[in-house]
């Protein structure tokens, strides 16, 4: 009886950490809005977001975000508040000519980030160029292009990420 209970027990408990294993190890997803019914004019400027659905011991990232160029285009970015400069190193590429933003944050001496609640990489503002500006705004994967958007950890090793593409337009998405 005894020996029945025991594996009874070793058996939840492999159960339970599973669980708490397969929890944790959830994929993030990167993520910029659908601004679908946005009909403005040229010169305006909007921001988006792009979060992170979750990070787990995330030292560096880098994303990479793509756009037509002849619509809209990148003029500035600021981090989101888990990445301040003080605690890290930021570089960031604009071509507003090629349609793509590049930017990067690493944190010093090892330290890294973990949030299963989501948390913002950075901000962007942009401007449209041309009246009722019509863009998807999406964020370039591995497969795309060596200039890709990558999440690590502390020992430099890629996480995996999924994502779910922006787009700025004064069309109304299916879900709207």
């Amino acid at each position: 009886m005894k020996a029945k209970l025991a594996i009874l027990v070793v058996a939840l408990l492999v159960i339970v950490a599973g669980e708490i294993a397969f929890t944790h190890a959830t994929t993030p997803n990167l993520a910029l809005p659908d601004l679908s019914g946005s009909c403005t004019n040229k010169g305006t400027q909007f921001t988006t977001t792009l979060t992170a659905s979750s990070l787990s011991s995330t030292m560096l990232w880098q994303v990479n975000v793509t756009w037509t160029p002849d619509q809209v285009t990148v003029v500035s970015y600021s981090l989101g508040s888990s990445f301040p400069s003080s605690a890290g190193i930021t570089l960031s590429k604009n071509s507003t000519v090629a349609g793509y933003f590049v930017v990067g944050y690493s944190f010093y001496d090892g330290n890294s980030t973990s949030s299963s609640n989501g948390l913002t990489l950075v901000t962007l503002t942009w401007k449209t160029k041309v009246y009722h500006a019509n863009s998807l705004l999406h964020i370039v994967t591995a497969s795309e292009t060596p200039l890709v958007t990558k999440l690590a950890d502390t020992s430099f090793n890629n996480q995996p990420y999924t994502t779910t593409d922006g787009v700025y337009t004064c069309n109304l998405g299916p879900s709207k």
